[in-house]
């Protein structure tokens, strides 16, 4: 009971510090490679390795690293998981590696990764933080196809290369300016959401409070 309440704390903690929609983590694919939904499974596959395998492996013995060789060393085994990550991101097409371009490589220093090198909890168990850190590349993987998505129905009338019923097409939302726009209404909506959140939280708290 006590391991499944520190998992719901760890869930809505994680939930309420978005990497990418409250922290700014891993910006950069989302806005230049959330052109198709396809582009954003593959590169969310990739991040998944490179992020999580480091960060979970390394969680065991981080504090015995001295910091000024912390971030190096994460970000050089995140490199070692490159050839493989690439691997896996290039079985949703033969020119998936191409469509994805030098962004795929970038995640190896990606903002999620060196933050757990820049600040170890030595605290946290190792389940713990490999919960926390999924939990943020669920969060970067909902985000880049929820832009994807859109995206690629507005430029190619397509999801997932199936065409759509409707074939209106606004070429525009290819260029990197629409994935800054619609990343930022989903920036606004989830912090509108945190704010109802917060309040209803708020609301019942008060109200066990006057009984």
């Amino acid at each position: 009971m006590n391991k499944l309440r520190d998992i719901w704390a760890s869930l809505i903690g994680v939930l309420g510090e978005h990497p990418l929609l409250v922290r700014g983590f891993a910006l950069f694919p989302v806005v230049m490679v959330s052109t198709s939904l396809k582009n954003a499974v593959a590169i969310s596959l990739a991040f998944l390795i490179m992020t999580c395998i480091p960060v979970v492996v390394l969680s065991f013995f981080v504090e015995k690293i001295p910091g000024i060789f912390r971030t190096p060393v994460y970000v050089l085994f995140s490199i070692a998981l490159y050839p493989f990550a690439a691997w896996c991101a290039g079985l949703f097409g033969t020119d998936m590696l191409a469509s994805l371009g030098i962004y795929l490589p970038l995640i190896c220093v990606n903002g999620i990764l060196t933050d757990y090198a820049y600040k170890p909890d030595g605290s946290r168990k190792w389940w713990q933080t490999a919960f926390k850190v999924f939990c943020e590349c669920f969060e970067f993987f909902v985000v880049i196809c929820i832009i994807s998505l859109v995206r690629e129905a507005l430029v190619y009338a397509t999801v997932w290369g199936v065409p759509l019923p409707v074939r209106i097409t606004v070429r525009s939302a290819g260029l990197p300016f629409a994935g800054l726009i619609l990343l930022a209404l989903l920036i606004g909506a989830f912090q509108y959401a945190k704010t109802m959140w917060q309040r209803l939280r708020e609301k019942r708290a008060a109200k066990k409070g006057v009984k």
